[in-house]
């Protein structure tokens, strides 16, 4: 196992003064214990880079893990204030929050325009007095920074600029080089900033070695190799000359790598997002493809090898899955990377709009289940080796004392120490004897909990745990789509739910007493089993002392009776149904739909109006915590289609329907809104199936090239032979390269959801409506790719007539498909093959995919190719 270790404080006391402490604490030892009220502060080790690799001064690795965070800055700053709330006190609450999730790395790109002038002098102004709270919070914490100095651009994103005086209004990041005279400006404001002197710590950011590093520019955008190394070669040589003496990084995967590997610098730094970014929607598929591994294209280069590497931002946006963080964080280490900061953090305050940085969402409190795979990312981070290899996906999903899994949507780690789950899990503690930590999201073998929030027991003692409890989250909305300030995507709720904890060193009789502010309730346990509510609580078994561990009483970097959550957020009620796009006629199906801000006494009912037969109202069950569910009985479902409601019944013939939320119900003679309505299509299954038509699934559908339009790359919707019916059609005189493929690809996960498995596997065939105006390279390839991950391949024998080419499903054989929509960088693999043999079952398709693959080089330069796709089913 990896460590971090630090120095203790007697580091820096004078020998004198160091003998006389030594003789003075010996005495006073004993006749006292420490006291747990009484904070062990430490001093941490500066870094340097030895042979290519950061190490502390006691010359052990270097390996942290964290986020970026901002509400010193741009949009984090002006939703603080714009929604009333402190700065500082959302500093505390998240910073607390980055211990409990064991974050021990902060990096912050700062927004040079919002803290300068124009000629580069540092502003002591509210924006540099909030980085500089933040960083003492981080200190506090034991989380070490890595500042990035200059980003060169506005702070518009993503609600609009406000106005700031800084030199970045004239000095943009590509005319940063390119010009002698912008220099001296860039160097004025490197010098002042890192001889700063913090208010808070007392130091300058040369001194203080909570910050182990700079990262001098946030994702150059230089050009030109010699006007590049002599930049960044100034620029490190000024930070030295002005008394920096810790590492230097600079972003390798933008503007001219070459340059920057033969810099005078110590590191490189590198970014991630394996499925690109602003998806407008959660992406729901298999992630695994897309997190396998992060190979770098400069791993024989000398002078990659001699510098350090770091992931300054990652993420996987546009996506909750529970397991994707630390399954990137694997591929860190498999990599070589010694830090890691995810890409961005939501403040506590406004997590619940996803404002800030709405492709991104990651909070404490918000998204629990997300946070507790944070907790496991860090903790491989400190587990696994660095450039320790593993297996490709589908092995190793299950590595050392780690657990991945897509359909349970889980991430898990089993240790001797500790025990801690994203989703509901069936694993047994390996050493539940000797478990120290254990944190989790839903129910184990040792916790059974129904709450939809996080849960966190720290050991304090042997017969004394510290219980952490966090309200309840429901999401009602795609927290992907636009962003506003009066918008809710997550709920919160501080409802109470049983718990029953099974843990040899408590028993089965112990007691609960309130440790946060307010809450100072006296609970007992029985058998292992009591009611809990949000709050932070001292656990202990029965005959066994716990008086020395109070409110104030420090573990590790937290007091126990710290806790920070937003109250209940929903004050009325809220639905958020995401339906199928079609079932199948003559099978009941069920309608589910998460629920928020009831108040008790209040029901919800189903209302159904089919195409055929009589409305129908079903009440709906709360199957799990928020959760409501009804089924549509067979004979309501036939051909057609069936349009229906959610209606919350408030008591007193008060209502509220969905969508829409309005004040009255379907069956009363005033509801006007009946076009807002639910509605799916019933498929007769005796028929074909169609999975995907142009003009239906066009905004669902990503490409493989980049560019709309232009002379290479053409892509657009036109008129198919069929009257109303569009194609896609698109065309490319590229070869097919790493980053660009002639082709498509979507997500069929609505389409196929609502049909039953029986009835999916009756169709033996697929059929793909096409045709060409080319002479074709290479095949038209479709390729149908299942929810495990594993991809099979046809050719589709296209002429220049419209036809429908049947393709036996028999036919299909392995092969690679584009893991689509790219990634940024585009230093990764695009293509995926897991090489599992067939056969393809249609009740396992979730993507289907259209392709042109070139690379074989039998394609001429400047010659067109590309196809027109229409539709394709089942039959």
């Amino acid at each position: 196992m990896i460590t971090k270790p630090i120095l203790q404080i007697t580091k820096s006391i004078p020998a004198t003064r160091l003998i006389l402490l030594l003789l003075i604490t010996s005495v006073m030892a004993l006749s006292c214990s420490p006291s747990p009220t009484e904070r062990e502060r430490t001093e941490p080790e500066r870094v340097e880079v030895i042979d290519g690799v950061m190490v502390w001064e006691s010359g052990e690795e270097v390996s942290l893990f964290g986020v970026n965070y901002q509400p010193a800055f741009a949009h984090s700053h002006r939703a603080l204030r714009i929604l009333g709330k402190d700065h500082k006190e959302a500093i505390r609450e998240d910073t607390y929050h980055f211990s409990r999730m064991r974050f021990d790395a902060y990096r912050i790109h700062m927004w040079d325009r919002e803290i300068t002038d124009s000629l580069g002098n540092l502003l002591q102004n509210e924006h540099l007095d909030l980085h500089d709270y933040t960083i003492h919070q981080m200190s506090q914490r034991d989380i070490r920074t890595i500042m990035t100095p200059t980003t060169y651009y506005s702070n518009a994103y993503p609600d609009g600029a406000t106005p700031a005086p800084g030199f970045s209004n004239y000095i943009s990041k590509g005319q940063a080089p390119q010009v002698p005279e912008y220099r001296p400006v860039i160097k004025n404001y490197l010098t002042q900033l890192i001889q700063h002197r913090n208010p808070y710590t007392g130091m300058t950011a040369i001194e203080d070695p909570n910050i182990i590093a700079l990262e001098i520019d946030n994702e150059p955008s230089h050009s030109g190799y010699e006007r590049t190394l002599d930049f960044v070669n100034e620029l490190a040589g000024h930070l030295r000359d002005s008394g920096w003496n810790k590492p230097i990084f600079y972003n390798i995967t933008h503007g001219v790598p070459e340059a920057y590997l033969d810099a005078d610098i110590d590191g490189v730094t590198f970014q991630w997002y394996p499925a690109g970014l602003v998806n407008g929607e959660a992406i729901r598929k298999n992630y695994f493809p897309y997190v396998n591994s992060y190979p770098t294209p400069w791993e024989e280069d000398p002078g990659y090898q001699e510098k350090a590497q770091m992931v300054y931002e990652f993420d996987p946006a546009d996506t909750m899955h529970r397991y994707a963080l630390p399954m990137m964080a694997r591929s860190f280490r498999e990599a070589g990377m010694q830090w890691a900061t995810q890409f961005a953090y939501d403040p506590l305050a406004f997590a619940h709009q996803n404002s800030d940085y709405p492709t991104h969402f990651l909070n404490f409190a918000y998204t629990p289940g997300k946070a507790v795979s944070a907790l496991i990312a860090s903790e491989i981070f400190n587990r696994i080796e660095r450039r320790q290899q593993f297996d490709n996906f589908p092995a190793d999903t299950a590595f050392g004392d780690f657990l991945m899994s897509h359909h349970l949507d889980l991430s898990q780690l089993n240790a001797e120490d500790a025990f801690i789950h994203s989703n509901h899990t069936e694993s047994v503690p390996k050493a539940e004897a000797s478990l120290e930590r254990i944190a989790g999201v839903g129910t184990s073998p040792i916790v059974n909990y129904q709450g939809t929030g996080a849960y966190f027991l720290d050991k304090l003692k042997e017969g004394v745990w510290r219980l952490e409890v966090m309200p309840d989250a429901i999401q009602v909305r795609d927290p992907f789509e636009r962003p506003d300030y009066g918008k809710h995507v997550v709920h919160l709720n501080w409802r109470e739910h049983p718990m029953e904890i099974r843990l040899a060193d408590l028993g089965r009789t112990f007691s609960i007493s309130g440790l946060n502010e307010g809450n100072r309730r006296q609970i007992s346990a029985e058998n292992g089993s009591f009611t809990i509510s949000p709050g932070s609580w001292l656990l202990t078994r029965n005959g066994v002392s716990s008086e020395e561990w109070g409110p104030d009483s420090w573990f590790g970097a937290i007091r126990i009776g710290e806790f920070h959550a937003p109250a209940s957020n929903a004050e009325k009620p809220v639905v958020w149904h995401r339906p199928v796009d079609v079932v199948e006629s003559g099978r009941p199906f069920t309608v589910s739909a998460n629920i928020a801000g009831l108040r008790p006494g209040e029901s919800v009912m189903l209302r159904v109006n089919p195409s055929q037969g009589q409305n129908q109202t079903i009440e709906m069950e709360e199957t799990s915590p928020y959760r409501f569910e009804a089924d549509i009985p067979a004979e309501t479902v036939s051909l057609g289609v069936l349009q229906y409601w959610i209606v919350v019944d408030r008591g007193e013939d008060e209502y509220l329907t969905f969508p829409g939320a309005n004040p009255s119900a379907p069956w009363r003679w005033n509801f006007f809104q009946m076009d807002e309505h639910w509605q799916i299509a019933i498929a007769d299954p005796a028929e074909p199936f169609e999975i995907w038509n142009a003009g239906r699934d066009f905004a669902r559908t990503s490409q493989g090239f980049s560019g709309f339009g232009g002379n290479s790359n053409q892509t657009s919707l036109s008129s198919s032979d069929r009257p109303g019916e569009l194609a896609w059609e698109v065309s490319t005189t590229n070869p097919t390269s790493h980053r660009s493929v002639l082709g498509l690809a979507t997500d069929l996960s609505d389409r196929v959801a609502g049909m039953h498995p029986a009835t999916l596997n009756n169709y033996q065939n697929l059929v793909v409506r096409a045709r060409t105006d080319y002479n074709l390279p290479a095949p038209l390839k479709v390729v149908l790719v299942d929810g495990d991950g594993n991809s099979y391949s046809a050719a589709v024998p296209v002429t220049r007539s419209w036809q429908g080419h049947t393709l036996p499903l028999a036919s299909f054989s392995p092969d690679r498909f584009m893991l689509l929509p790219r990634s940024y960088p585009g230093i990764t693999e695009s293509w995926y093959e897991t090489g599992v043999s067939g056969p393809v079952r249609a009740r396992d398709i979730q993507e289907i995919q259209f392709y042109i693959d070139t690379t074989d080089g039998n394609h001429q330069d400047g010659e067109r190719y590309g196809f027109e796709i229409q539709s394709a089913w089942l039959e």
